[in-house]
């Protein structure tokens, strides 16, 4: 087995199966010799500068999705995919290098890093804060912290990785994709070339639609006052359509009850697959059919207002019972899950033996070095510690005890991760745990559990991305600097972006739905104030909701054959906040792409994922490009 060669390592699947059967070091002397190939350009000039470019405009990208939608999108196969395409065309143009496999993949690692820049809080804590009324930050501010939490996440993913990926062989389904992805566009120049055109005809599509939507009839409206001959072209396209007549006696309008033209939302259906969109539109169905002409119809008061209508005022109630269905349901999958955490938390006592065995045979350039983690963690967690009292006012030991609940969850996170490709949602279950220590501090709450959701979100990327540079042969250290540029530019980018786009609390659920905003905020106040602060008429629906995600839950997990006839709780929870037209577009979306699945599995198969990517990434930039341009003219 050792005497195979790495031109016959040419398969991803072949060389992980090959590391998998393989003893433990018979193992390392394989992946040495036979896959690692430190002769390759891997963290060139050109990957960081690429890295860090497209890092920066998808983490723009997936920051807009994320407002609307509540999710955030893995961008790391777009962003090999576009660092394909371009360097394919400068190869054309300019004798150079061809752009490699290693250099895309470490490409991808700061791209990846970049783009997960909205899981420290930019999609839900720190909108949450803006609507309890919470610390407004600084630009520079939000810079420090954002960086500062995901710089903690990567750092702590470090010593992981000999453990986890090295030893364990965990499969980190998402790193083999983005292997394969990497190894097909690498060697099928054909294949790589139609998956470009796809991604490109989708961000046409989304960037065209973005434009005559927001900024077209604005334009020429103001072209026309001077040139009257332009008059007949200042029509754009309406952001919704608006349904006709009432339901059960309340208009239309009141109940978000529309067709939006936002192709973010299509697209986002399309990738999350038909069961979870379904169930968002179940979500909202039951929002906006039955619970909102009823709060309405009675008069119902929240937070001393009675309910009239519109997103935010039927929200503020709904979200309690939305909630307490996510809430439960991340519990029992993370309860479901417990021999993994087990496993995870067996490594702490091991987490900073990074040293290579004796079986190891690697040169000692090819790893990150201890001392590195080491002093990057002292630091970045003094900083933490610090910015958390003077930002938030959260005394010391809280803030330490924050960096604690992060670490030891960053593992666990990670190990589930790498085990089923799906990372448990622990921002519940650090909002949870703090509820004994933060009783009457809800921004207490919110922060500390945002330290916890950061962190964990990119331990677990930075060792999937070392999951791929594993199956490629790359060097660990190389991806882990190209993280770290990435997290550079995606705060260059994510922080500019998000004030321009959420300028004050009131643009939240008005321009943007933020449903995770309002969910982590439901909790954060029901984890720190109690049930006295949910609305009394929202109680026997918040424990009912609960017992139904306990219910589905464990229904699905007990008995996987009938998940696909069971709605997700969490996608129930997450559709009961969202504008109905949300909900409803991204369901359209789901069933578009089911029907082309149906249709031509082949094509779909290869095309969706870069279509629809294409589609969030064209209209996000396009949206942030007109908002710039409209403040310029004073038509904003």
């Amino acid at each position: 087995m050792i005497e195979q060669t790495k031109a016959e390592l040419s398969s991803i699947s072949e060389t992980a199966q090959l590391l998998q059967s393989a003893s433990e070091g018979e193992r390392d002397r394989i992946w040495y010799q036979r896959v690692y190939r430190p002769d390759l350009p891997q963290l060139t000039w050109r990957a960081a500068g690429m890295g860090m470019v497209l890092g920066g405009v998808l983490s723009i990208s997936n920051l807009y999705a994320g407002l609307k939608t509540g999710w955030s999108f893995g961008i790391t196969i777009t962003a090999g995919i576009l660092a394909f395409a371009v360097f394919r065309l400068v190869e054309r143009i300019w004798p150079v290098a061809p752009f490699g496999e290693l250099e895309n993949n470490a490409m991808q690692s700061a791209t990846s890093a970049a783009g997960f820049m909205v899981s420290a809080g930019l999609i839900s804590f720190i909108p949450a804060l803006m609507l309890m009324g919470g610390p407004a930050l600084a630009p520079w501010q939000l810079a420090v912290w954002i960086l500062s939490v995901s710089v903690l996440g990567v750092l702590v993913a470090v010593p992981l990785k000999r453990q986890m990926i090295n030893v364990d062989q965990l499969p980190f389904p998402s790193g083999i994709a983005a292997a394969e992805t990497i190894r097909s566009l690498h060697g099928d120049g054909e294949t790589s070339s139609r998956k470009a055109r796809a991604l490109g005809v989708g961000a046409l599509i989304g960037a065209v639609i973005a434009y005559l939507r927001d900024a077209h009839a604005a334009i020429f409206g103001k072209l026309a006052a001077s040139y009257a001959s332009l008059k007949g072209l200042a029509v754009g396209l309406p952001a919704q359509i608006t349904w006709p007549g009432t339901v059960r006696g309340v208009e239309a309008e009141k109940l978000t009850l529309a067709f939006d033209l936002s192709i973010v939302l299509y697209a986002a259906g399309a990738i999350v697959g038909l069961r979870t969109a379904l169930s968002v539109l179940l979500g909202a169905v039951i929002n906006w059919f039955v619970i909102a002409p009823w709060l309405i119809q009675h008069q119902i008061s929240v937070n001393g207002k009675v309910v009239t209508g519109g997103f935010g005022r039927v929200v503020g109630w709904s979200a309690w019972p939305a909630s307490a269905l996510m809430v439960v349901a991340a519990l029992v999958a993370v309860a479901w899950q417990w021999r993994a955490w087990v496993r995870g938390w067996q490594q702490l006592s091991g987490v900073w033996d990074t040293r290579a065995k004796a079986a190891d045979i690697a040169p000692a350039q090819a790893e990150v070095p201890v001392r590195w983690v080491t002093i990057g963690l002292g630091l970045t967690a003094f900083v933490l510690i610090y910015i958390q009292n003077a930002f938030f006012g959260i005394p010391l030991f809280f803030g330490a005890l924050a960096i604690v609940m992060a670490l030891i969850l960053s593992v666990m996170t990670a190990r589930v991760a790498g085990e089923t490709d799906i990372a448990p949602p622990v921002g519940k279950v650090s909002q949870i745990a703090n509820a004994a220590l933060t009783q009457g501090q809800p921004t207490l709450n919110l922060m500390t559990a945002s330290v916890t959701v950061g962190a964990s979100m990119h331990a677990a990327d930075l060792l999937t991305d070392l999951k791929c540079g594993y199956l490629l042969g790359a060097r660990p250290r190389m991806q882990f600097l190209a993280q770290l540029l990435g997290l550079v530019a995606g705060t260059l980018a994510c922080v500019p972006a998000f004030y321009l786009l959420i300028p004050d609390a009131q643009v939240i659920g008005e321009r943007f739905a933020l449903p995770a905003a309002f969910t982590v905020k439901a909790t954060a106040e029901g984890m720190a104030l109690g049930l006295s602060a949910i609305p009394p008429t929202a109680l026997q629906a918040t424990f009912w909701a609960a017992a139904l995600a306990l219910v589905l839950t464990i229904a699905e997990l007990r008995y996987p054959h009938t998940r696909r006839f069971l709605p997700s709780a969490l996608g129930l929870g997450l559709g009961m906040v969202q504008p109905f037209y949300n909900a409803l577009s991204i369901a359209l979306g789901a069933v578009l792409a089911q029907a082309w699945f149906r249709r031509h599995r082949a094509s779909a198969d290869a095309y969706l994922v870069p279509l629809a990517s294409g589609m969030i990434a064209g209209e996000s930039l396009m949206a942030v490009a007109v908002i710039m341009a409209l403040l310029m003219l004073g038509l904003a």
